[in-house]
């Protein structure tokens, strides 16, 4: 499956957030399960994507079900909640197979090898500036590297963190 078309400008920046076209598709298929299960109050999918559009996906799903039940009269039971509980993981699915398409569509490769130490010299949270760190794994999929001391990956960052906050 083609995540971008063909005549698409590719960003030069990494994807962080999911475009809203992908976030509509993503949208569409929970309110077609939600639906398909009964726990909708309409058939409407245009209703429903406004609805889910409303919500918090910040907070734990028995009380993105509540918000649902009190505001939009959803049929909520713990399937639903347990339903609700891996949406979130849809989103970030999508946004994860954007990110694969931009390294390729970007050529982006490491810089970096296996096994380098590095030291870091801009901040990055939880981690000490002047500290040496290793490269303990290399993702080409995800642009990725695993970043740790000795052979444990204390962080998954992307090439370009690493290679604009990491010295030799």
């Amino acid at each position: 499956m083609k995540l971008f078309k063909e005549d698409e400008i590719f960003i030069t920046e990494r994807p962080t957030t999911l475009p809203e076209i992908h976030k509509e598709k993503v949208c569409r298929e929970v309110c077609q399960t939600i639906i398909s299960n009964g726990w909708a109050y309409t058939d409407s999918i245009e209703d429903i994507i406004e609805d889910i559009k409303e919500v918090n996906w910040n907070q734990d799903a028995y009380y993105i079900a509540k918000d649902l039940e009190d505001c939009y009269q959803f049929n909520i039971d713990a399937s639903f909640v347990m339903y609700l509980d891996g949406v979130d993981n849809k989103f970030r699915r999508s946004l994860e197979l954007i990110v694969k398409e931009w390294v390729v569509a970007n050529k982006i490769t490491p810089k970096y090898e296996i096994g380098q130490k590095l030291e870091l010299t801009k901040y990055i949270l939880h981690l000490n500036i002047g500290d040496k760190y290793n490269i303990n794994t290399c993702n080409l999929e995800n642009g990725t590297y695993g970043i740790g001391r000795e052979k444990i990956i204390s962080r998954t960052l992307s090439f370009e963190e690493v290679e604009s906050k990491f010295k030799i």
